[in-house]
């Protein structure tokens, strides 16, 4: 990982990963603990056995967590990112190929500005399949030159394989009441956050049918990687 935000007191993180699946939460595998660093490198080899329906295991998505640890106190997240099972599937070879990711937390004040940025691939492939679940890294991929390139240094800088995604909002039916006043409305408004920026539409007062018949539009990105 690079470009992590320091979530301790000393600007740095007692920094681990840990990987998930949605399906099944709770059977996590975390990486040793990598001290004192915002550009740990991990090495870490995650295999997430998945036994049952297949509808259910493509729904699901991977988590990558990033995470400072404090000991005996709760541990603070400092990005993760999710990768939709269906997704990696439907790639070539049913590979992710190694790359740099953004990640994200969503939860605080500034959800759409990458925290940092993870480089990772993900293979599917069945029990009794030959073959490692992931590819080795050449020992010259080990050299500080390459581990120190990051795929853009700003949120805000226009990256190599960059496209404009277009979200069409034209209505809502039968929205919640979120205000129980005289009138029980709301005033609906559709946010769409990610890595990369954030947009809405304009906030209709008082309605629960809105009409908004508005494009949004949030650049998205292919982080640079070399081809290994």
């Amino acid at each position: 990982a690079r470009g992590l935000r320091g979530m301790g007191n000393h600007g740095m993180n007692e920094c681990k990963a840990r990987v998930s699946i949605s399906s099944e939460p709770d059977d996590f595998q975390v990486s040793k603990i990598h001290q004192k660093t915002v550009t740990p490198f991990f090495n870490f080899v995650s295999k997430i056995t998945y036994d049952g329906q297949p509808e259910e295991f493509l729904a699901s998505h991977l988590v990558i967590e990033i995470l400072h640890d404090r000991g005996i106190l709760n541990e603070k997240l400092v990005g993760l990112i999710q990768i939709g099972i269906l997704d990696v599937f439907l790639s070539r070879d049913h590979k992710v190929p190694l790359q740099w990711f953004p990640i994200s937390d969503i939860t605080c004040d500034e959800p759409a500005i990458p925290t940092g940025y993870v480089r990772l691939n993900v293979i599917i492939n069945t029990t009794d399949e030959p073959g490692a679940v992931q590819d080795d890294i050449p020992e010259a991929e080990r050299g500080r030159t390459e581990l120190l390139e990051i795929p853009r240094q700003h949120p805000f800088v226009t990256s190599t394989g960059m496209y404009n995604i277009i979200f069409k909002m034209f209505q809502g039916l039968d929205l919640r009441v979120v205000e129980k006043t005289l009138w029980e409305s709301a005033d609906p408004f559709v946010r769409i956050v990610v890595p990369t920026g954030e947009n809405r539409t304009d906030t209709r007062t008082s309605d629960l049918n809105p009409v908004w018949n508005q494009q949004l539009q949030i650049p998205m990105y292919e982080p640079m990687f070399r081809q290994m």
